[in-house]
């Protein structure tokens, strides 16, 4: 587990100085990358319990939208 941790880590590392020298310029990926990284390590049910009711919906619809892109996507011909 220590090693996954190093090698999320090294990896949030490139991708914040892949956007400062700007080898990136899409920040909402790069956004998404390092979250994706970060909730390898953070169970989003105990993360939910420090959001409050307004946040929860927002992720909610959010995560909702998202799914409706992916299958729109998928069924596209």
């Amino acid at each position: 587990m220590s090693a996954a941790i190093l090698v999320s880590g090294l990896e949030i590392a490139r991708i914040g100085v892949d956007l400062l020298t700007k080898k990136r310029a899409d920040v909402p990926a790069a956004t998404a990358e390092i979250v994706d990284h970060v909730l390898k390590f953070l169970p989003v049910a105990d993360l939910r319990a420090h959001l409050d009711d307004f946040d929860r919906r927002a992720i909610d619809a959010a995560a909702d939208i998202a799914q409706e892109e992916k299958l729109a996507r998928e069924n596209q011909p």
